[in-house]
């Protein structure tokens, strides 16, 4: 089913869909507020969404731009509440903009263009959360690593119910518009670095790079690395661990064999000098 600004709602959720499509059906979505979807919602009835994970940080600039046009322009994709009000599924840095300003004093209407959407799901709602957010920003490394914790979640349980999706790396690097090796580190996090170096990430203490390294080493090792808090955790930080641990075991083994064949070598026998 199309709705009127061309956004197919059963995109989302039919068996194979198409990536490609569906950011462009999001596009669209986002772009078009000449839907008679579009309601006019004011302030106080948008509640930011729990699941969303993305900065809404440094609105200073967008609030001037938006100041300076009269008002938002694009509309936000906002969801029915049970309780009233709506939940923000797009454009919570626009609702923060103009609280902004609000708080301020200045002449901003209160009221922002909102296209209501209805979700089957909440996995349906959570994509097109993310996927919104993605294609209005670039990401930092933490919100990439969230990202991909969000979107392999949703792929697993989609998956669970029979929909074919394809290879997860690939989709997930599709929707998250980086490379398959990306998407590899990412999954090398997720499975072997303990939980302090993925929390590292997510909180954005960390590089995606740097983590990844990390989880090549073995849990002690790990663990060692972010209980050192002399320096920052780099790369190089990761590779000078793995040298210092790798010449480590190395003295270890060379003296061990170095002791072993002493053991083992039959003593000489002692020769008498003759004398004639």
């Amino acid at each position: 089913m199309l709705l009127d600004n061309g956004f197919n709602k059963e995109h989302l959720i039919k068996m194979n869909f198409d990536m490609s499509s569906m950011l462009s059906d999001l596009k669209v979505v986002a772009q078009n507020t000449m839907s008679d979807n579009i309601k006019m919602i004011n302030i106080n009835e948008l509640h930011e969404s729990e699941d969303n994970f993305f900065d809404i940080g440094r609105i200073e600039e967008l609030a001037e731009s938006i100041l300076s046009q009269d008002g938002v322009k694009e509309n936000l994709i906002v969801t029915p509440l049970e309780n009233g009000g709506y939940e923000i599924i797009s454009g919570h840095r626009r609702k923060a903009a103009v609280q902004y300003l609000i708080d301020k004093g200045e002449n901003i209407s209160p009221n922002l263009p909102c296209l209501i959407q209805k979700y089957e799901d909440t996995n349906t709602k959570n994509l097109e959360l993310i996927l919104m957010n993605i294609s209005q920003r670039v990401l930092t490394d933490n919100e990439m690593m969230l990202s991909f914790e969000k979107l392999d979640k949703i792929l697993k349980e989609k998956r669970a119910l029979g929909e074919k999706l394809g290879k997860t790396r690939e989709r997930i690097a599709e929707m998250l518009n980086v490379s398959p090796t990306q998407v590899r580190k990412m999954q090398n996090i997720e499975t072997n670095a303990i939980p302090e170096v993925v929390n590292a990430v997510k909180n954005g203490d960390i590089t995606i790079n740097t983590a990844d390294k990390i989880a090549s080493l073995e849990k002690d090792e790990q663990q060692e690395i972010i209980a050192d808090n002399s320096e920052p955790i780099t790369p190089k930080k990761v590779e000078r661990t793995v040298k210092k641990k790798k010449i480590e075991k190395e003295g270890v083994t060379n003296d061990t064999l170095s002791l072993s064949k002493k053991s083992v070598l039959p003593k000489r026998p002692a020769f008498k000098v003759r004398k004639d």
